[in-house]
């Protein structure tokens, strides 16, 4: 696969057929964005209810500890709260050549871009603040060209090789399991049976102790999912490659210009089994439209997709966030991060991305100059090549994209449509796909979490709340009304029942009214959403019994919630956990 930094006619086109995320008015690309990170090693499918760095015996490694706190750096910040009004916090991010000691997040150069690393899997609300300016001010910063977030969050020094080292620097490299230098068809760290914790948001446990502190760290986890987001004044694109585990919170990272999903790649909503609802990351707009930016066949079942993700605990994975549009591209082989950052560094300044030149302004005497000279251009003529390079790099180094591009497939000549060498214009529609011998299992592409919103479309779309989703779920599982079921349907519903019935039913009852509020209309924007979630949260956290039972009991589900079932939570406290405050 070509790692060229230079843009064909085949990947421009591939590369103007993506969507974009973000209201900007750049080159049409998905989202305005870049971030990835990789923290915590905790054993598969058993994602941490307490701190992220329980199961770290010894302090990691950190390069740049050696050296002094970067005096540049402190009169930089300095002047920067004095005299543009930044916040305290961003003293917590380590930039440039300083020192990562004691932060969790580190900004380092790369070229005309810029990497991003995340120290720990769980940020304070301070950290957060703090991240969120500094992504606003280079997202908007025309001098620069990506921003590239890929870390497995212990060493911020080797940008470019990192994922093929040691997690500690006192360990030998086992190139039996890893890539040497250079390769990118081999395995590269987790291990077998572990993956990377790489975000979670914040603690639940540690951050929402009072009213007060829950308002502040939330408050500050909405301005850095609006910050990974962009606005219309966002230039450079946010690239995440989440090789791990994301879960609550971590979803803002799915809101960056492209996300890049590795075969470890995972996402889990586990706040209803808390006693808490979706965090203020806009799941609440994301999930009840997935399949609506690149047109996907999800689209038509979005309702189910949402219910299910929110409600029961099912872990997507790359396939599932590929195939619903949450990830924009699927990597197969994380080892060509490095390659990607090599040629990221390539790339020009967002400023000079430009082919045309603008024509000469003559003042009324013929002369060039003059008033009309200093007159700004209101149309950038180079508006439509720029980030155009970082599209194409993108589509490259990865197998395909969320709107079904893939490296075998060409433009039609009449209509322009992706077509493919076996007629099928998206190859996850076909089960027997196979991408002439690069992938051998049947189910490559396919999306079992589409699957199983599929089987239950109607029921899911169709049910006016979870309480009635539920019933007839429980009557399927049981066989109760005595009717021929497919053994694969009974056990879908059944699996269904036990996710539903393993959470708090005030939270999922709560959940669930949040995502049908959101539900497409032409009154919800995502930053209603946003607004939504962060005030309902906010109150769960202050008032929601079940989350206080939670704590109590050490990140424990407790024996028994406050009710017993979802039929049976008073419907005057669910809405006063919806209720506007003002």
């Amino acid at each position: 696969r070509s790692s060229s930094s230079s843009s064909s006619s085949s990947s421009k086109g591939r590369a103007l057929a993506l969507g974009h995320r973000n209201n900007c008015h750049q080159h049409h690309h998905r989202r305005q964005g870049a971030a990835s990170f990789f923290s915590t090693i905790v054993p598969n499918s058993q994602y941490p209810e307490t701190n992220s760095t329980a199961n770290n015996n010894e302090a990691p490694y950190r390069p740049f500890d050696d050296f002094p706190d970067n005096p540049p750096a402190r009169w930089a910040r300095r002047n920067a709260i004095r005299d543009h009004g930044a916040p305290k916090s961003i003293a917590l991010i380590a930039t440039g050549t300083e020192s990562a000691k004691n932060k969790s997040v580190a900004i380092r150069d790369m070229g005309c871009g810029r990497r991003l690393f995340l120290l720990d899997s769980h940020l304070s609300g301070d950290t957060m603040e703090g991240l969120a300016y500094r992504l606003n001010l280079l997202k908007t910063n025309a001098q620069l060209s990506s921003l590239l977030l890929a870390t497995d969050g212990t060493d911020d020094s080797d940008t470019a090789l990192r994922l093929l080292h040691e997690r500690h620097a006192e360990t030998s490299v086992d190139y039996d399991y890893r890539s040497p230098q250079g390769a990118t068809d081999d395995e590269v760290p987790p291990q077998p049976g572990q993956t990377f914790y790489v975000c979670g948001g914040y603690d639940p446990l540690t951050q929402l102790d009072t009213p007060e502190m829950a308002g502040a760290t939330l408050q500050h986890l909405h301005g850095l999912s609006a910050a990974i987001r962009g606005g219309t004044e966002s230039k450079i694109p946010l690239i995440t490659v989440p090789h791990g585990a994301l879960t609550d919170g971590g979803a803002a990272l799915l809101l960056s210009s492209y996300v890049l999903a590795t075969h470890e790649t995972s996402f889990r909503i586990l706040n209803p089994r808390r006693g808490l609802s979706l965090d203020p990351t806009g799941l609440s707009y994301w999930l009840t439209r997935v399949g609506q930016e690149f047109d996907q066949p999800s689209q038509h079942y979005a309702a189910g997709v949402a219910l299910i993700l929110a409600l029961t605990g099912y872990t997507a994975n790359a396939h599932d966030l590929v195939e619903t549009g949450l990830a924009t591209h699927y990597l197969g082989s994380p080892a060509n991060v490095p390659i990607l950052e090599e040629n990221l560094m390539e790339v020009p300044a967002w400023k000079y991305q430009e082919i045309l030149r603008p024509n000469k302004q003559y003042d009324g005497h013929g002369q060039p100059g003059g008033g009309h000279q200093q007159r700004r251009q209101r149309r950038d003529i180079n508006a439509s090549f720029r980030n155009v390079q970082v599209a194409n790099l993108i589509m490259d180094i990865t197998e395909y994209s969320a709107d079904g591009i893939d490296i075998m497939s060409v433009p039609d000549s009449v209509t322009q449509d992706p077509i493919y060498y076996d007629g099928f214009l998206d190859p996850s529609l076909d089960a027997e796909f196979d991408n002439d011998g690069l992938a051998t299992e049947p189910e490559w592409r396919t999306s079992h979490l589409v699957n199983y919103a599929a089987t239950f479309g109607p029921l899911l779309a169709q049910s006016p709340n979870i309480v009635h989703v539920y019933g007839e779920m429980k009557e399927l599982a049981n066989n109760a009304k005595r009717v021929k079921v497919e053994p694969e349907d009974q056990a879908l519903a059944q699996l269904f029942c036990r996710g539903i019935e393993a959470a708090s039913p005030l939270a999922t009852v709560v959940t669930d009214q949040l995502l049908r509020r959101g539900n497409p209309r032409p009154s919800e924007t995502l930053e209603s959403c946003l607004q939504r979630e962060l005030m309902v949260q906010t109150k769960m956290a202050a008032l929601s019994p079940d989350f206080q039972t939670w704590r109590e009991n050490g990140g424990q589900a407790p024996k028994r919630w406050c009710y017993p079932d979802v039929a049976s939570v008073p419907r005057d406290q669910v809405e006063e956990m919806l209720a506007p405050t003002f």
